[in-house]
């Protein structure tokens, strides 16, 4: 998903190689994809264009994009001066091939199986649609036999004669299936009676990790087939998920290549070490699949998956504790989190010592290094009134020149001053002081300001209660260089 840039969602300038974008959003930017310059082919296959303001695909100076079968806000399809002109979906320029384009936001997606490919008769695959978004909306399944259904989700389906199988789905608009659907090929191979089975028995991670944490995902794998298998080569990986069964919505972790020969009946022990990104904390699952890219020919294919929950955690700062994290020269990233009380201002402190670090601070979700709310290199932030319930702080650094410390820590307060311009005045005439802080619109206590006059020893000059909405001018008559640091307070009969 890219959204809400005020330029381009994705800007492709003079790229080389072929470029295949599928299965994104792009939504609310200036422009939804940005092409300039390009030689070589540029696909868009399954995307959704919504509300990007000038154009959901611009091509300038580039071969003609292939844009076709994509959403664009519209069941009329893209808008075009000419090629469309009664249109009202996102624009598209000169250059780009939209027709036929998707009549339905939800895309007639199968996110269950993921591939295509041979299977042995009597095997049931899983099969699950995406969802259309409207509820009027139906579904249609033919499974090439015969047979069809018209739930999003069939589950499990057997095939249990030879043959080839091809398998459609499609979203029902108005009673009419989408022409754009999509498919999946099966060849169904008789059962010989001597076909392996890798089946997956054990899978192992633990119970609880941060993001950016590496996590070991141990398994065991046994032969459980009718068959040897003579010494090949597939790939084992690991996918994060949101609910533990395995679709295209999963997120590869980690793969390896394991070249081996397995006996009936033997097994096989595996690892593969994955980092967990920047996700919200809570329950996810880690599943692993088995002959993950079916370059093995074996009895079944839904018993090599399996999955283990994982409780993933953000480090909680808590208030008015500091806490000192390391980081590491070259690129770094590290997440923490608040809980803001509400109805107050939130004071975060940030120090290093090492340039080439910087704080993201967002409300409700993970800030990235160009999305936040907030931006804070050192020093002091005020966050006024801060809306109560969780703030994410995003520690990131690219340039840092050597590996290094910083502290974080947090504080809430009715009022608060986080700077004072000027801090030194060497010169007869009024004198204006500028507040940076929060909390401005309550009744201030500024007291005990003492100006200190070296040849002439210490006087206080001032002393009062003053109404505070942003600037503070009071005037002195001063005839030597003088500094002075200011404190507020808010008092029980004046906070705000």
């Amino acid at each position: 998903m890219i959204y809400s840039s005020s330029e381009s969602g994705l800007y492709i300038y003079q790229s080389t190689g072929n470029i295949l974008i599928r299965r994104c959003l792009f939504e609310d930017n200036k422009y939804g994809v940005n092409i300039n310059g390009v030689a070589h082919s540029i696909a868009l296959d399954s995307c959704l264009f919504e509300g990007n303001t000038a154009y959901g695909v611009v091509n300038t100076n580039s071969t003609e994009v292939d844009a076709v079968s994509n959403w664009w806000g519209d069941a009329s399809g893209p808008f075009h001066t000419t090629l469309n002109p009664e249109a009202i979906g996102d624009r598209v320029s000169d250059g780009v091939a939209f027709d036929p384009w998707s009549r339905s936001a939800g895309i007639a997606g199968i996110l269950a199986p993921r591939l295509s490919g041979t299977i042995v008769a009597g095997d049931a695959l899983l099969f699950l649609g995406s969802p259309s978004g409207n509820a009027a909306d139906g579904y249609a399944w033919d499974f090439g036999d015969g047979r069809t259904s018209s739930a999003q989700n069939p589950g499990l389906v057997v095939f249990p004669e030879a043959g080839n199988r091809e398998i459609g789905y499609a979203i029902v608009i108005d009673g009419e299936p989408d022409p754009y659907g999509e498919g999946r090929s099966y060849t169904v191979v008789e059962n010989t009676g001597s076909h392996p089975d890798l089946r997956l028995d054990r899978v192992s991670v633990p119970t609880s990790a941060g993001i950016g944490d590496t996590v070991a995902v141990e398994y065991t794998v046994t032969n459980s087939g009718s068959g040897d298998l003579s010494e090949s080569t597939w790939t084992d990986a690991v996918y994060l998920s949101e609910d533990g069964i395995l679709d295209l919505t999963d997120t590869p972790m980690a793969a390896a290549a394991v070249t081996r020969s397995l006996a009936e009946g033997e097994s096989y022990a595996g690892q593969l070490d994955v980092t967990l990104p920047a996700i919200e904390d809570g329950v996810r699952h880690l599943i692993v699949s088995v002959n993950d890219e079916w370059q093995v020919l074996e009895l079944h294919r839904m018993n090599n998956q399996g999955s283990e929950s994982v409780n993933v955690t953000i480090p909680v700062l808590q208030l008015g504790q500091a806490i000192t994290g390391a980081h590491s020269t070259g690129r770094f990233e590290e997440y923490f989190r608040i809980s803001a009380t509400g109805g107050k201002n939130l004071l975060l402190n940030f120090d290093h010592a090492v340039e080439g670090l910087s704080a993201s601070i967002k409300f409700g979700s993970l800030p990235t290094r160009s999305l936040h709310d907030f931006e804070l290199v050192q020093g002091v932030l005020a966050i006024p009134a801060a809306a109560e319930g969780d703030w994410y702080i995003l520690v990131h650094g690219d340039g840092a020149v050597q590996a290094g410390e910083f502290t974080l820590k947090y504080s809430e307060s009715t009022v608060a001053v986080t700077a004072v311009t000027p801090n030194l005045q060497d010169a007869a005439t009024e004198l204006e002081l500028s507040l940076t802080g929060a909390g401005f619109t309550a009744v201030v206590f500024l007291g005990g300001v003492r100006l200190e006059d070296m040849r002439d020893g210490m006087r206080r000059l001032w002393s009062t209660l003053c109404r505070v909405t942003g600037l503070i001018t009071p005037a002195f008559n001063l005839t030597t260089a003088i500094s002075w640091s200011l404190r507020s307070t808010a008092s029980s009969a004046n906070s705000g």
